[in-house]
């Protein structure tokens, strides 16, 4: 895992060849290299996973093909096997890259086709006089861009683009408004005004004698095929894959809520024969999940570390996240994810695996039961009843901005085709892809990527492989659910792994304790800055923003505290 920056131009910009690696550095500073052109600079900074004793091979150099990659390739052995020809300098998966693009004649699309993992990668192909900025089919890994001047740059993080010449960052308001609606930015824009993310399953074709780009995708989910499938394959297929993502050099570790996902990854990594530490969050008070992880952390028999969540610390670790989150951040779970990966990284392990993701693949929610319970399914309800401000309050606050977002869902509804489908196990198929597609990579992933990585760990994802994808399109959504639980085949799957009250317990959502944190002092300390921010205070045109802001619940006040630190941060001039 890594950090990767870079330009392309007529304009040689020595401040961001200077700075822009140092404010990545976090992601990785064991070893770092960069290839310094006139037309193009290239920067790479490595955490070490696999391969360490070649730590410096990115950015890897063959037949006038420069390739750097942030990621990891699973499937590299196996591709290494197929690409014989080639003589290997390294074991490292960037070579295996170069040299499939070299065996498919420079055809992006061919090696696209081919390689399975998390990556945001970039290519420069001086043969040609092009360049490709690439971006794993689910959008695990971030990969930003943008124009300025004469010049298109690119970083794992926004934060590096604060370094090109005099450029100043502005707020793009209506993505700011979005997270009001809808807890995250869309799949192709950022919070700032002229920065752009590559969408998943998207690359950015440049040509370099120009500068003109565009963007293509390069993968489409796969077709939804149901057929019958047992607990038994389940687990064969899902043990095989968790397995895949334990590849590494180095120790690994496990987030451990007490949750089926993260058990499940527990036990089938203890069973691999590796030394695994788990670690966990607890805040003290009551309805967190330390029975849980107790329990299976005794019953596998796995080392465990307790990370306490501190009240008192609740605000000052707000200010540290934003600079690493780049953007305003609505999921609170950042907060318990931030604190154990500075546990983790204490321990000096440089891995964990994750259970993202699996909660929208194998159908966990409650909101799917809502959907499977429901004949008449709306997707518009469906939305408002998650969204963090109601609809008709957010049109009140800002008409303006509230009306793409308006415009946007009915755009889904037809897309999605929830206002036509009528067969229950399709609807549900497709607000599983919905979700994957369109909230996973601009929330849950990025809160993986960014707080692992402020602490230096490399986050693996193994229910968002490709391949568990294809698996889940193969079976009926409708049997994942039961009349008792949501993701029924998955519990049956590692029913013998787990005490019987993990594999079989009702779903608990990730335990953050809102209320509690956000207490009379803290809340109005938080509100202080809320009625104070500029940038809020361009979004809500209320009459009485005072009492306005006075009657909003916890989390209404976190994602407006969050916008008004990420502004002290990082806004310069409006």
């Amino acid at each position: 895992m890594c950090g990767i920056v870079g330009y392309f131009g007529r304009r040689k910009d020595t401040s961001f060849i200077d700075n822009s690696l140092n404010e990545i550095i976090h992601r990785g500073g064991e070893n770092r290299k960069e290839v310094i052109e006139e037309e193009y600079y290239l920067g790479f900074t490595r955490l070490a996973i696999n391969d360490l004793n070649n730590a410096a091979s990115s950015p890897f150099i063959k037949n006038g093909v420069i390739l750097t990659c942030n990621g990891e390739i699973y499937n590299y052995k196996e591709l290494a096997c197929e690409l014989k020809k080639y003589k290997m300098e390294t074991t490292n998966d960037t070579e295996i890259i170069v040299n499939l693009y070299l065996e498919y004649n420079r055809n992006i699309k061919k090696v696209l086709d081919k390689i399975k993992g998390m990556f945001a990668i970039c290519i420069v192909d001086k043969e040609k006089n092009r360049a490709y900025l690439i971006r794993d089919q689910i959008g695990i890994k971030p990969l930003y861009y943008c124009q300025i001047d004469e010049n298109i740059y690119f970083s794992s993080e926004i934060k590096s683009f604060r370094d090109i010449g005099n450029y100043k960052f502005l707020p793009n308001y209506e993505q700011l408004f979005r997270i009001l609606c809808y807890r995250s930015t869309s799949n192709e824009n950022t919070v700032f005004r002229d920065i752009k993310k590559v969408a998943p399953a998207c690359y950015i074709d440049i040509d370099l004698s120009t500068n003109n780009f565009s963007q293509i995708k390069y993968w489409t989910y796969p077709e939804y095929e149901p057929d019958t499938i047992s607990p038994t394959e389940i687990k064969e297929k899902m043990g095989d894959i968790i397995e895949m993502h334990t590849l590494s050099d180095v120790d690994i570790s496990t987030t451990l809520s007490g949750g089926l996902d993260s058990s499940i990854i527990s036990a089938v990594v203890k069973k691999a024969n590796r030394e695994l530490k788990t670690f966990s969050s607890y805040y003290g008070v009551p309805g967190d999940e330390t029975e849980k992880f107790e329990e299976v952390k005794n019953y596998l028999h796995v080392k465990n570390e307790k990370v306490l969540i501190p009240k008192e610390q609740f605000l000052s670790v707000l200010d540290e996240l934003i600079w690493y989150m780049d953007e305003p951040f609505a999921d609170p779970a950042v907060i318990p994810l931030y604190f154990i990966s500075k546990a983790i990284s204490k321990n000096n392990i440089k891995l964990t695996i994750m259970g993202e993701g699996a909660d929208e693949v194998f159908l966990g929610y409650d909101k799917y039961r809502e959907a499977y319970d429901n004949d008449n399914f709306n997707f518009i309800n469906f939305i408002e009843k998650r969204a963090p401000f109601k609809m008709e309050q957010l049109e009140k606050m800002n008409p303006s901005l509230y009306a793409p977002f308006k415009k946007e869902l009915d755009d889904i509804v037809v897309e999605y085709r929830f206002d036509v489908e009528k067969r229950k196990d399709v609807i549900l198929n497709n607000l599983s892809r919905f979700d994957i597609e369109k909230m996973l990579p601009n929330l849950q992933l990025m809160r993986a990527d960014k707080a692992t990585m402020a602490n230096t760990i490399e986050a693996r994802i193994p229910f968002l492989y490709l391949d568990t994808i294809s698996l889940v399109q193969s079976i009926r959504s409708t049997d994942e659910m039961s009349i008792d639980n949501e993701k029924q085949l998955l519990r049956d799957a590692f029913s013998d792994e787990l005490p019987k009250d993990i594999s079989q317990g009702k779903k608990q959502i990730f335990f953050v304790p809102l209320d509690f944190l956000v207490d009379d002092k803290n809340r109005k300390v938080m509100i202080d800055k809320i009625e104070k921010s500029s940038v809020v205070n361009k979004l809500i045109l209320l009459d009485d923003k005072h009492s306005f802001f006075h009657q909003l619940n916890s989390y209404q006040i976190w994602i407006l505290y969050m916008i008004s630190i990420w502004e002290e941060k990082f806004i310069k001039v409006f």
